[in-house]
């Protein structure tokens, strides 16, 4: 008998086994869920389909508690809604997702990004439902999303308590087909509400300068974190309240903002002995001031654009000043986002995988 013959009817006898003899089926509970856990969300809800037993494990709670939709997939409401009705708590979306969205219950989720890159016809049928169910996150980015009313009460009125981290990203509200800056109300009802804020973010992210008035004035002391970038309504007067009131800052970009050298005074002055970045790409600054960021004590990355083409005296005053700072890292913004961290790492999530023969179907209990 050939080799391969002999390989053929081994195989054949092995598919005759019971299913009670497979070693896999004998393994217990608390190792098949290891196994499954290296599994994608596709592979897991097959997974699911096979026996009561896996199907069981498989609704384990552990499985569902990061989710990531972003591997340019087509993502079914259906399956959104699984996966939040299996407890997921940690939530990234930069998929687009298709059909409508109902959710029965609150949902469990303490971070949440939507990074909508997709054009919708009507995205609020979807991330209306999905913000309404939130009643505790810790954690909200959003990007490229047309705010409303109900987006931002959902925000505020549901999340106050719990709140420490909001994003708001290429975020405005449209009117007649155009993007707007955002409602002095919407920013007025996020500085009252959410009280606990550690860190706020708007980038890209048009205020007006009442809103940004309002901010300044009002917005918690225990924040350490504060975006304000591409608004040039931003002015000196601005940060030295600012930095009066939230003196504990560790970050503060103001890329592209209508500050001049008077602000960096102020930063130095109150936040010396805890600003660790500071963000100052596109604005009046001299570089000449820089140089007093000698007294910041803990300044480790200072974005600032170091490339004017032709101009050999600048270039001279910034090898000065790194000569004389060796302990603060100059960078672009772009490199500042992904090297030192300043935007959302994710690990540790499942990921969906769309595949065109494959077809969602609800795991039932």
């Amino acid at each position: 008998m050939s080799t391969k013959e002999l390989a053929k009817k081994q195989l054949e006898a092995t598919s005759d086994l019971q299913v009670a003899n497979c070693y896999f089926q004998n393994l217990p509970n608390e190792i098949l869920l290891k196994i499954v856990d290296y599994l994608h969300i596709g592979d897991l809800l097959r997974c699911g389909q096979t026996c009561r037993r896996l199907r069981a494990i498989v609704h384990e709670e552990s499985l569902w508690e990061k989710v990531n939709f972003s591997c340019n997939s087509l993502v079914p409401t259906g399956l959104l809604q699984l996966i939040l009705e299996l407890g997921c708590e940690y939530l990234n979306i930069s998929d687009q997702i298709v059909g409508e969205l109902t959710l029965n219950q609150a949902s469990q989720l303490k971070y949440l990004t939507l990074n909508l890159n997709f054009s919708y016809i009507d995205a609020n049928k979807i991330f209306d439902p999905l913000l309404s169910s939130c009643h505790s996150l810790e954690k909200l980015h959003l990007s490229y999303l047309d705010l409303n009313s109900s987006v931002i009460s959902s925000i505020c009125t549901q999340n106050s308590k719990t709140l420490k981290v909001l994003k708001l990203t290429w975020c405005c509200q449209s009117s007649s087909g155009r993007a707007e800056k955002l409602p002095f109300k919407f920013i007025q009802q996020i500085i009252d509400q959410c009280v606990e804020l550690e860190e706020l973010t708007f980038c890209q992210t048009r205020l007006s300068e009442e809103s940004i008035d309002y901010l300044v004035k009002n917005i918690t002391p225990k924040v350490s974190k504060i975006c304000l970038c591409t608004n040039l309504s931003v002015k000196d007067e601005h940060i030295h309240i600012l930095v009066g009131r939230c003196t504990n800052l560790t970050e503060l970009n103001l890329f592209r903002t209508g500050i001049t050298d008077l602000s960096l005074f102020y930063i130095i002055e109150k936040q010396q002995s805890t600003l660790e970045k500071l963000g100052l790409i596109g604005t009046s600054i001299d570089l000449a001031m820089l140089f007093e960021l000698r007294a910041m004590e803990k300044l480790k990355v200072l974005d600032f654009n170091p490339e004017i083409p032709g101009n050999e005296d600048f270039d001279d005053e910034l090898e000065s000043f790194m000569r004389q700072n060796p302990s603060i890292e100059i960078v672009h913004l772009g490199r500042a986002l992904l090297k030192q961290g300043w935007s959302d790492k994710i690990s540790n999530f499942r990921y969906y995988e769309y595949r065109q023969d494959t077809k969602f179907k609800q795991i039932s209990n």
